[in-house]
């Protein structure tokens, strides 16, 4: 541990105090820890320094040694990248004869002799080796894991490392297949006993799956070779003894399938996106690229070729796709072909968050050789919007309604079909666009036409809302009574150190899976943001310390010049304030919060705002301090505070008004338009092409 660096934040967590005490600590505290590393806004600082100094601060800090492994590893990862890291730490752990620290150079043999082990096994990967150097922050990484090995098996510390850091650390262009990802993917190409194949493997995610569901020959490529000497390492860990035979090897499969072709019942693979130099100035054969020889701009099309010349005639193949794949104009002729010759079997739209590394929502595209019997229908599915919150895509959904649709589908292309998971004509696609985007062509939903009486009482409830808007504003004063005496003026900053009031924020993500987490409530600043379809939460780490919202409080938002706030309703009390929203609470006593919010709402206070408040709303807190408040005396709070919340009320009538007349006007419009002669929103047909229409 003498050698492991972490940072203020990760400080904090090991303190449970916010991040600001960290940087306070090392302005009031001169034998503070001085930086080991890192940059100026992001210093590092040794854990074993760190730990001595909150001890004789008389805060004991117990560092679990996977806790301290985790810290290493991200160290570690600092200078190196992150799966030659992982490719170390996993020889490393390969050895069990030599789990006991060293120093660098001895660390380098030992990785040096467990490497030529794992080239034994795996031949494949024999080639133009790069040297397992191992410096100071990896041989810290060994040690610790050396240490946190003696508790817990080899196999579960690194799956454990790999999918942390591949959650957090990967570096742009870098996107990890999540495990869930992995195994709907292997379903949905459903390879018996194998060969599956992934020619651009990565770590082996997909292999790992492939053989947790039974098959027995799985192979692997990938380009860059501390991904294929990791997948192959995470491989021998976790399937050791098996009796599976898998096989690796380094390349690039564009334009070398080491592997040969039509021989793999499937091909399930996680290519790299928008890989501008994928041809690598190769001369292009006519006969590798039968259905058009894809541009710079279309690696994706390019793997998709590869993948069918691997197959067997009756093979699948399932591949990541981004969604430009399905519409980017300088692919519309290479799809058009692959359309016509009943190559696209499925398309399956994700949401964002299918991927690790990348904001993307993904496409499933799937694929098989041509065959004797023409196909005239592709198979679509809409599952972008099916996300549970915070906690990513509904993996259970997806899989439960794509995987039996599809198979059905590929028995039988007149299977029955739902309104997210559904059938195209491939003649309806093969326009100048060739599009294959599911939401482009997605069923027209069935809708009954609102009946007289839901219109007639539409009517009446907007008719009861405005009469009682009108009673709210007539009984408004003509004028506002002046103040009596000058009132005081004191910023919320402050109003904070005087303990008049305090700002509390809400949790930070939990960073990784390892420590323990709990789910909680989110209560949002703009009444925009509260949800309608379910609650929102987040996952927090269990031990950080959280304020819930009760009766009283203000949840305020500073994004740009607009201030949002509102009283916490009940339906709030219990919950946490999301990211980018303030709890502010108030001693009643001194300051009434209705008369706060009311003030915070005004102009005055918006034209305190610096001008240089991002657009994200990150400088809530420090924008919100420096707003100076009028208080005057609690009596007259109050009775400003009835206006502000009769003022409230009146601002509450007009938004829900709104959503009355909306709603109201949206039901005209159906019934005009379904009860027109020949209009049929149903049968499950899709949107006219515009070819057709004309």
């Amino acid at each position: 541990m003498d050698a492991v660096e972490v940072t203020s934040a990760d400080i904090a967590r090991l303190a449970q105090v916010r991040p600001t005490a960290v940087s306070n600590w090392r302005r009031r505290h001169d034998d503070f820890p001085k930086p080991v590393g890192g940059t100026e806004k992001s210093p590092r600082f040794l854990l074993a320094e760190v730990q001595d100094w909150l001890e004789r601060q008389g805060k004991q800090v117990d560092v679990p040694a996977r806790t301290t492994l985790r810290h290493a590893v991200s160290a570690a990862a600092e200078a190196r990248p992150l799966d030659e890291v992982l490719r170390n730490l996993l020889l490393g752990l390969r050895d069990a004869a030599h789990r006991e620290p060293a120093d660098p150079e001895a660390w380098t043999i030992r990785l040096e002799a467990s490497r030529a082990d794992l080239l034994d096994a795996y031949p494949g990967l024999i080639g133009d080796l790069d040297p397992a150097d191992v410096d100071d922050a990896q041989a810290a990484m060994l040690n610790a894991a050396v240490e946190a090995a003696a508790d817990t098996a080899p196999a579960d510390l690194a799956e454990t490392m790999y999918r942390t850091f591949t959650q957090t650390r990967l570096r742009a262009g870098d996107a990890a297949t999540p495990t869930e990802l992995a195994e709907l993917m292997v379903e949905l190409a459903d390879p018996g006993d194998g060969p599956l194949l992934d020619p651009a493997c990565g770590a082996g995610t997909i292999l790992l799956a492939a053989v947790r569901r039974g098959c027995r020959s799985v192979l692997g490529q990938e380009k860059r070779r501390a991904r294929a000497e990791l997948a192959a390492l995470r491989f021998a860990t976790a399937e050791a003894g098996l009796g599976v035979r898998a096989d690796f090897h380094v390349g690039n499969a564009i334009w070398s399938g080491y592997f040969g072709d039509a021989n793999c019942a499937a091909v399930v693979t996680h290519p790299p996106f928008n890989d501008r130099t994928w041809s690598e100035s190769e001369v292009a054969d006519p006969h590798d690229w039968p259905y058009g020889v894809p541009t710079n701009r279309e690696s994706e099309l390019a793997w998709v070729q590869r993948a069918l010349r691997n197959l067997l005639p009756q093979g699948i193949a399932v591949l990541v796709m981004p969604p430009s794949a399905a519409n980017r104009p300088s692919g519309r002729r290479i799809r058009r072909s692959l359309v016509s010759a009943g190559v696209v079997r499925a398309v399956i739209a994700l949401p964002r968050g299918s991927l690790h590394g990348t904001a993307l929502a993904p496409h499933l595209w799937i694929v098989q050789p041509e065959s004797a019997n023409p196909r005239k229908r592709i198979l679509m599915a809409d599952c972008s919007t099916w996300v549970d919150g915070r906690h990513g895509p509904q993996w259970d959904r997806i899989r439960d309604q794509v995987v039996p649709d599809w198979l059905a589908f590929r028995e039988d292309e007149t299977a029955s079909t739902g309104e997210s998971v559904f059938t195209v004509r491939t003649i309806d696609i093969l326009d100048e666009h060739a599009d294959l985007t599911p939401a482009r062509h997605r069923p027209l939903s069935a809708a009954e036409p609102a009946s007289a009486a839901d219109l007639r009482r539409g009517r009446d409830d907007i008719g009861v809302a405005l009469k009682t808007l009108l009673d709210r504003i007539s009984s408004l004063p003509d004028q506002v009574d002046p103040e009596s005496e000058p009132p005081r003026w004191e910023s919320i900053e402050s109003l904070e150190q005087y303990g008049d009031l305090h700002l509390h924020r809400g949790p930070a993500p939990a960073r990784t899976a390892e420590g323990p987490t709990r789910t909680v409530r989110l209560a949002f600043a703009r009444p925009s943001r509260r949800r309608t379809d379910g609650e929102a939460v987040a996952e927090a780490d269990a031990d950080h310390p959280l304020v819930e919202v009760r009766q009283g409080d203000l949840l305020v938002s500073v994004v740009g010049s607009r201030i949002s706030v509102r009283v916490a309703e009940p339906e709030d009390y219990g919950a946490v304030p999301a990211r980018g929203t303030v709890l502010v609470r108030t001693d009643p006593r001194r300051i009434d919060p209705e008369y706060l919010a009311g003030f915070l709402k005004s102009g005055v206070a918006r034209q305190q705002l610096s001008p240089s408040t991002t657009s994200m709303g990150t400088n809530t807190v420090r924008e919100l301090r420096g707003i100076r408040v009028k208080l005057p005396p609690i009596e007259r709070q109050r009775l400003r505070a009835d206006l502000f919340g009769r003022l409230r009320e009146i601002e509450t009538g007009l938004l829900e008004t709104a959503d009355l007349a909306r709603e109201l006007t949206e039901e005209y419009r159906l019934s005009a338009l379904i009860q027109d002669e020949g209009t049929d929103f149903g049968g499950g047909r899709s949107i006219p092409p515009l070819a057709s229409s004309r």
